[in-house]
């Protein structure tokens, strides 16, 4: 059998007519002067979900000039169609969507020069431009921008699925809708969904009303993926915001440093509440979170914890058949995104807890990491043969297979 790589980490660059393409009637809604503007407190949300804006709000320089250059040409215009029309033939349409950033026929060509037989695709500036048109045109035009967002994933893909997947967004604070989508999309060859990092409505994700979103994942086969910056950061008091300084480094590596906390909470979640043991065949993959630094102390501490004889006192005896380290190998993928060293990990938690990621076309990413992960298996103590045919795409090969 010819080894299998699998890419569970890369994504869209969008274009911006993607919204009018699917829902014109909307695009006519939505205003290229909020939908093309960025500051700092835009960017904050990649971190944390109740930063005070009146803090950190202010114009940015952090992106590259020709970014900047295309959000400013954009926002001259009233009408988002003609906004499109226009970027789509200016100088500055190499910086809204670059090489291979959705075409699929490029995309595959990317593939096929790197040796990678299957990429999810996950989205990037898209959910930005759900994001805005919420905080602008109000919440209720969530499910319909969710739906037509992957309406317009799935139709970019049509008819190279078996190759490039399409990752599903759902509406969460509507479990049945989100059945219904999982459903729909599974149809369209999706096999992964991006799962929240925070509450849902003030409920945890483990909470029985989302039963039937992670029962219908387990049927189906759809992976849940859990990516930094995506539907949930770290909540923090507000007080670290307060530095006494305006330099945005006193509170941004702050902030960097504690996003572990969010696949912690989730993981946790999954584990402790017997979610994991209800569906078995429930899978979700860490990523871009570093995981492969903490995960291993973490789930070694997160045993000893059965052990403690405060935390027996209030919660009584762990009333599950397996340990949470077990669940965690079982049913939760760490995806290492170029250079992270996978040893560690691939040690304590075992091969198949670690998957390969190559997080194009983003800047963090690489375009050739399936060469460079392959020089760390040559050059380190990775488990030989067998662990590096588990990390590029055995143990994907599995998981796919389950719920096919």
């Amino acid at each position: 059998m010819k080894p299998l790589v699998v890419d569970v980490d890369s994504h869209f660059q969008e274009p911006p007519e993607w919204l009018v393409e699917v829902d014109a009637p909307l695009a006519k809604e939505v205003s290229p002067s909020w939908l093309f503007e960025t500051s700092t407190a835009d960017l904050f949300t990649f971190f944390t979900d109740n930063a005070p804006r009146d803090v950190i709000a202010k114009t940015t320089n952090g992106l590259p000039v020709p970014t900047r250059a295309a959000q400013q040409f954009a926002r001259g215009f009233t009408d988002l169609a003609e906004a499109t029309r226009a970027l789509r033939n200016s100088q500055f349409r190499g910086a809204v969507y670059p090489w291979a950033g959705y075409r699929p026929d490029e995309r595959i060509k990317h593939l096929d020069d790197n040796g990678i037989d299957i990429q999810f695709v996950n989205p990037a500036v898209g959910l930005t431009t759900i994001g805005r048109i919420a905080r602008h045109l109000g919440p209720q035009t969530f499910p319909r921008t969710i739906r037509g967002y992957n309406t317009w994933a799935a139709g970019v893909l049509h008819g190279h699925t078996d190759r490039l997947v399409p990752t599903t967004l759902l509406w969460w604070e509507n479990p049945e809708w989100s059945v219904a989508e999982l459903h729909r999309m599974r149809a369209l060859g999706s096999r992964a969904f991006l799962i929240p990092g925070r509450p849902i409505d003030n409920k945890s994700i483990a909470h029985p009303d989302f039963e039937p979103v992670w029962a219908a994942a387990a049927e189906l086969g759809m992976i849940g993926i859990l990516h930094i910056g995506f539907l949930g950061c770290p909540v923090v008091d507000e007080g670290w915001y307060h530095t006494g300084s305006d330099q945005m480094a006193d509170v941004g590596y702050v902030l960097a440093s504690i996003q572990p906390v969010v696949p912690q909470m989730v993981s946790a979640a999954m584990i402790a509440s017997g979610l994991l043991e209800r569906h078995p065949n429930l899978h979700i993959i860490i990523e871009e979170f570093g995981a492969t630094e903490w995960a291993p102390a973490w789930v070694e501490g997160f045993d000893s914890l059965l052990d403690l004889h405060v935390l027996r006192q209030i919660t009584g005896k762990w009333r599950l058949p397996l340990k949470p380290s077990e669940y965690f190998r079982r049913q939760v993928l760490i995806a290492a995104q170029p250079g992270d060293a996978i040893d560690q990990a691939m040690e304590l938690l075992g091969t198949g807890s670690v998957v390969f990621s190559s997080d194009f076309p983003h800047p963090e990413g690489s375009d050739s990491a399936m060469a460079a992960f392959t020089d760390q298996f040559d050059d380190a103590h990775s488990g030989g043969d067998a662990a590096m045919t588990s990390f590029f795409g055995d143990r994907m090969r599995e998981v796919l297979a389950i719920g096919a």
